[in-house]
């Protein structure tokens, strides 16, 4: 579900590939006062997911008030895809949980992709992977089409004036830890221009509604 601090009016959104799972962590310490760390509870093992969820925008906004401060980190969606394809393909190995049918294979695809057999069949791969699906899913699934509904939209490189906006309205303090970070460093450049193309393409809606914040 989306975090709710309400005793100071203010909302955080989370997207998938932006920060989200260390600002879960964030966000539950700013709650409860204390770090959150994962428990075991009647069989059934909680971790940070369990309590903020991201969630399609339409449930999203559930429970939010029109007058409180709602907040969400953005990412440029090159940089998005290449994350998900370096800690949920490559460090994690997602697609090696699928078998991959003749047909399939026969066009190329396989379960440890390369970068570039990844873009070249990227629509096939979220077909196929439920996870390579939601980690690439568009901005826009989670926040919608109209970024004046948040109070702010930060990148990563503004986590730090989010925590200071967030002391400034909770008076609280909190560690923000860096997780979820396994897997290769890839930028823009190691994509060929073919490929930059195709990505901007997929995503050419989370460009124009977003890409003046990026």
């Amino acid at each position: 579900m989306t975090v709710h601090i309400e005793d100071c009016g203010m909302s955080y959104f989370s997207v998938p590939k932006c920060a989200s799972s260390s600002l879960k962590y964030y966000f539950f310490e700013i709650q409860n006062g204390f770090a959150f760390r994962k428990f075991r509870a009647n069989g059934v093992t909680y971790h940070e997911h369990s309590f903020f969820r991201a969630l399609p925008y339409a449930r999203a906004v559930e429970g939010t008030r029109d007058d409180w401060f709602k907040v969400a980190v953005i990412r440029d969606p090159i940089a998005r895809f290449l994350s998900c394809y370096s800690n949920r393909v490559v460090h994690r190995k997602v697609l090696t949980r699928n078998e991959i049918g003749a047909e399939d294979s026969e066009r190329g695809l396989v379960q440890d992709p390369d970068l570039s057999n990844f873009v070249r069949f990227f629509e096939r791969y979220r077909e196929i992977n439920g996870d390579v699906a939601w980690h690439s899913q568009p901005l826009r699934f989670f926040l919608g089409g109209t970024p004046e509904y948040f109070g702010r939209l930060y990148t990563p490189a503004d986590l730090g004036q989010l925590r200071e906006d967030v002391a400034a309205r909770t008076e609280r303090h909190a560690e923000l830890p860096w997780v979820k970070t396994e897997g290769p460093k890839l930028r823009r450049d190691d994509l060929s221009a073919a490929e930059v193309a195709k990505i901007e393409k997929l995503f050419e809606d989370d460009y124009e509604v977003f890409g003046k914040y990026f």
